[in-house]
């Protein structure tokens, strides 16, 4: 049996399809944002930037709406919201891999250690020294460029 809509068999094959009802709500999207504008608190929420799936959790959590990640990356986008990601090792963005180069390259670089336990206590070492130079770390932070804005 073939259903007919009010205009019978002459309106179904020039008839848009209706599109389906979003999942997630102006009221949801507000939300959304707010959690994102907020950050997560690394102690609690055991993360530094949301990911999706985490995003996708606290929705269905708080108002028990399921969105797959990738649903969950179009609606970001839609919102004109961008994950800005730094590549893993971006030394001109990250201090931290800066410091770890100067430490290899004067402290740990050209050892010969007998033991696994010398390794270890020489890379204790060389982690403790930059505590009595706290310059040191500074000046290996600083970059010009980021002070000029």
């Amino acid at each position: 049996m073939v259903r007919f809509n009010a205009d019978c068999s002459d309106g179904l094959h020039d008839r848009k399809v209706p599109n389906p009802t979003p999942r997630l709500s102006e009221a949801h999207r507000a939300a959304l944002l707010e959690i994102i504008g907020r950050g997560p608190t690394p102690a609690i929420h055991g993360v530094v930037r949301w990911p999706n799936t985490d995003l996708g959790q606290w929705l269905w959590e708080e108002f028990l709406v399921s969105v797959s990640p990738q649903t969950l990356s179009r609606v970001l986008r839609s919102m004109r919201l961008r994950r800005l990601l730094l590549p893993s090792k971006c030394p001109v963005l990250n201090v931290m891999e800066n410091v770890w180069q100067f430490m290899r390259d004067n402290w740990l670089s050209n050892r010969i250690s007998k033991t696994y336990d010398d390794i270890v206590a020489q890379c204790c070492e060389a982690w403790s020294r930059p505590i009595d130079q706290p310059w040191r770390i500074i000046s290996i932070g600083m970059r010009n460029w980021s002070h000029r804005y």
